[in-house]
């Protein structure tokens, strides 16, 4: 058994050998088995990365043998990579990296591979400023970019706002916020890239509406702006460093009224605009007046209106007044170092005022000068000649010129010409060409020559004729007569590349009755007048002022024709032919009538300033800004009541009645009236239950009517309590009469109706007093009773009452300089006063009318309405 075990064995062994040399009997090596191998990426699926990022390895794990090891790139123009495996990324895509080693002895060979993602690369693009950017409109603004690129597009979101152009330059175009952008378009290899910034824009200038009252002001804009308004009571406010200034706040300025607690009725302040870092200019804001003057100087110069000297209707004055816009005005100087004068002559030569003489005053010969308008300088006491008046001085070619006049002490006319460069050397000019030998003549620089138009000549002839000159001593005759009336006194001024002549006087009276004249010519080439059409605004006058001032010719102060009251009105025009209150004021106006008619105050009558009554259509949404609608006046009789019935505008007089839709276009209605009404005096027509009433107070026939049309006289046998100077109002389902005047006796008592027919005695006395009411309106279910005139005095208080009987004094003292012949009315659910007769603060002997707006939310706080534009 074991035996056999062993050859078994044996046998085997022999088998297994023989398998190995392949089967035959040859001597052959054995064949080995290699071992496989795997490659493993650190990162094994994909790798995600950025265009412009580093080269970097997706490592292998370690790897067993001598094999060789490669790495190739599926897309070698996304990325390459070595044969260590170094990828680096050219640009944005995909590439399958694939790594491959050889077979060795004892491993075979392996490959992998992951997919490589090259996304974008985000691009750095930034404006220098991504803050808020202030600019005012027709500004224009470049925010420098980074990296700069021609590629870049820009845009906003709002490009009435602000728009910006291919070049990235911003231009400002109406007030508001907008945000600029800029693009980097995406390109192959980068992502889109963008930055933004915000630009805020503001007008150059805007006008406040003020309500001033005795403590404070409420400040607010017609339209939202971004702008903010900086106050401080100190005078000499760096408003770029506002905090460190006396009492200087800053607030957003809107159309929701700000409380300045700085301006009040007594105190003054200083204003400014802000908007970003930019702060405007400073501008004095009050309350107060210049007085009205006879013959001042006006003249623009530094951006402000001056007004220098004058006759107050006391006696001669040398006060400074300055102003923005002519509307606020600050007394800059109170003596100035020349002495009282009138007229004066003031010129600017060379970014310096000077001041020279008086034409009036044959012995004042003196020169000054000054840089700044409030501070003068005398340079030549004495020019060389006396007794001489009627010469014009004027600048032109970076000279001072003197033109003629009357030699008293020669008695003649002088032909002569001086110049001086500096005041105080003067030369007389040789000239074989003398039109200057008469007075009062107009000069005015146009068209690179000065213009002399008009005067009186040595023949005392009021002349109209037109000549020019280059240099200002050889004159050509452009015209013999120029087609306006000879006259002397006037004034001539360029405006907007052309001659606009006003005013002066003539030997002849004119069509208006009068010798000053009110008429206006223009000319854009000097030679050719034709005369406007318009209704010159500014009204007969003697001896005003004017400027050009922002671009407006202005009409300033003066005499009236008829009764020589000094005119508190000025007027602006910006072509001679639309005639406006500077800047938009009430015109100066008594006895107005005025309504609040579709959301407006439209004033259509009043007595203008020669006390001659006028009808023309004023608009104001508010009270501060009025707008003469009308070009002419309204073609309706002098004695025309005015009213708002129906939805409509109506006109009554004895010669008919008219309606009106807008106030300018008018449509006869009937010629059928009331018997009771004349053509001296006005119909006393108020509205009551529905319909139109008038009654005639003296003799008391009452007639009504329901369309204005047709009138319906009430039963002739009523107990109307007849009187002069009352009021009657309808109330509480009343027609109220209060108080009044029978003969020369004043009257405390009050009646009522329901009916028109039958009148009750309410009180026979009460609170009010004996007195003529100068207005009473209904407001707030309350009668409110105005000022009037008793028995020994004028009174300027303020009474209401529930019921009619019963009255309670709301105001002692009203604030308003008015005292008599202002109207009161209800608009926008505000008490509003309007004009009247004011007294001179200078001498309270003299009247003048007034051209003040007050207005009160509960008739007890009475603040002055004014407008004031600020500017950068």
């Amino acid at each position: 058994m074991f035996k056999g075990l062993i050859r078994f064995s044996i046998l085997l062994l022999v088998a297994i050998q023989l398998t190995a040399c392949g089967g035959g009997g040859e001597d052959e090596p054995a064949p080995t088995v290699k071992l496989s191998r795997t490659i493993t990426f650190s990162q094994p699926n994909s790798v995600t990365t950025v265009h412009g990022d580093s080269s970097f390895t997706n490592t292998i794990d370690s790897l067993s043998g001598s094999g060789i090891l490669s790495h190739t790139s599926s897309n070698p123009a996304i990325a390459t990579v070595s044969d260590i495996g170094l990828i680096t990324v050219l640009n944005a895509g995909s590439s399958i990296i694939s790594a491959h080693i050889t077979e060795d002895a004892k491993y075979k060979a392996a490959s992998a591979s992951y997919e490589l993602i090259v996304n974008k690369a985000p691009t750095s693009l930034s404006f220098d400023n991504t803050g808020t950017v202030a600019l005012l409109i027709e500004q224009t603004y470049t925010n420098p970019i980074t990296p700069e690129s021609g590629n870049v597009n820009f845009s906003s979101n709002d490009s009435d706002i602000a728009s910006i152009d291919s070049a990235g330059v911003v231009t400002a175009k109406t007030a508001g916020q907008t945000l600029l952008t800029a693009t980097l378009p995406e390109s192959d290899n980068y992502l889109e890239a963008t930055s933004s910034f915000i630009v805020s824009v503001a007008p150059q200038s805007i006008a406040l509406n003020l309500l001033i009252g005795s403590d404070d002001t409420l400040v607010s804009t017609e339209v939202d702006t971004p702008l903010q308004l900086a106050r401080t009571s100190q005078a000499d406010c760096d408003f770029a460093d506002i905090s460190h200034c006396d009492n200087g706040l800053v607030d957003e300025l809107t159309t929701e009224p700000l409380l300045d607690t700085i301006l009040t009725t007594s105190t003054d302040g200083y204003f400014a605009l802000q908007h970003g870092e930019k702060s405007g200019k400073s501008s004095f804001v009050s309350t107060d007046q210049p007085p009205h003057l006879l013959s001042p100087k006006a003249i623009s110069f530094q951006g402000y209106l001056w007004l220098f000297g004058g006759y107050n209707n006391k006696e001669l004055t040398n006060n400074i007044w300055r102003s923005l816009d002519g509307n606020i005005w600050e007394l800059v100087t109170e003596n100035a170092g020349f002495s009282a004068r009138t007229p004066l002559a003031v010129f600017e030569l060379n970014n310096q005022l000077w001041l020279i003489g008086s034409v009036a005053d044959r012995q004042i010969n003196d020169v000054w000068r000054s840089s700044d308008g409030v501070n003068w300088t005398l340079i030549n006491a004495d020019l060389g000649y006396a007794d001489r008046n009627g010469y014009v001085i004027t600048s032109f070619n970076d000279k001072m010129w003197i033109y003629g006049g009357y030699d008293f002490t020669a008695d003649e006319f002088v032909d002569e010409i001086w110049s001086s460069e500096d005041g105080l050397t003067w030369t007389q000019e040789a000239t074989t060409s003398t039109p200057t030998q008469r007075t009062k003549a107009a000069f005015a620089e146009f068209n690179d020559k000065l213009w002399q138009i008009g005067g009186r000549d040595s023949n005392y002839a009021h002349l109209s004729d037109v000549w020019s000159s280059a240099d200002g001593i050889e004159w050509i005759r452009e015209s013999a007569d120029a087609g306006f009336m000879g006259r002397n006194r006037h004034q001539v001024n360029t405006v907007n590349n052309t001659l606009i002549l006003t005013g002066g006087f003539t030997p002849t009276m004119d069509p208006n009755g009068s010798y000053f004249l009110s008429d206006t010519w223009v000319s854009t080439d000097g030679i050719h007048w034709d005369i406007t059409p318009d209704i010159t605004g500014y009204g007969q006058r003697k001896s005003f002022a004017t400027a050009v001032h922002n671009d407006k010719l202005l009409v300033l102060n003066g005499r009236s024709k008829e009764n020589n009251i000094l005119l508190s009105e000025n007027w602006q025009t910006t072509d001679g032919k639309d005639w406006q209150p500077l800047n938009a004021q009430l015109p100066a106006m008594a006895k107005i009538q005025a309504f609040s008619h579709n959301q407006q105050i439209m004033l259509l009558s009043g007595e203008n300033e020669d006390r001659t009554i006028t009808h023309a259509l004023w608009r104001s949404f508010s009270g501060y800004h009025w707008q003469r609608a009308s070009k002419a006046s309204l073609p309706l009789a002098a004695s025309s009541k005015f009213f708002s019935f129906n939805n409509k505008l109506w006109s009554f007089a004895a010669s008919g009645g008219h309606s009106s839709i807008d106030g300018n276009s008018w449509t006869l209605e009937t010629t059928t009236v009331p018997y009771s009404w004349n053509e001296y005096s006005s119909p006393n027509v108020f509205l009551f239950d529905g319909k139109l009433w008038s009654i005639d107070i003296d003799r008391g026939f009452i007639h009504n009517s329901t369309d204005g049309k047709t009138w319906k006289e009430v039963n002739n046998s009523n107990n109307f309590p007849k009187r002069d100077d009352t009021k009657i109002i309808s109330f509480q389902g009343k027609m109220w009469v209060l108080a009044g005047r029978q003969h020369m006796t004043k009257l405390s008592d009050i009646w009522s109706s329901s009916d028109g027919v039958t009148w009750s005695l309410e009180a026979n006395n009460t609170s009010l007093g004996a007195r003529g009411i100068e207005q009473v309106v209904l407001f707030n279910g309350k009668l409110w009773a105005f000022g009037g005139e008793g028995s020994e005095q004028q009174f300027n208080d303020l009474w209401h009452s529930t019921d009619g009987v019963s009255w309670t004094k709301a105001v002692d003292e009203l604030p308003f300089f008015a005292s008599s012949r202002y109207k009161a009315l209800v608009h926008d659910n505000k008490l509003v006063i309007m004009g009247g007769y004011s007294k001179d603060p200078v001498d309270n002997k003299y009247y003048f009318n007034s051209n003040e707006v007050w207005i009160s939310s509960n008739g007890i706080d009475w603040r002055r309405a004014l407008r004031h534009e600020l500017s950068f």
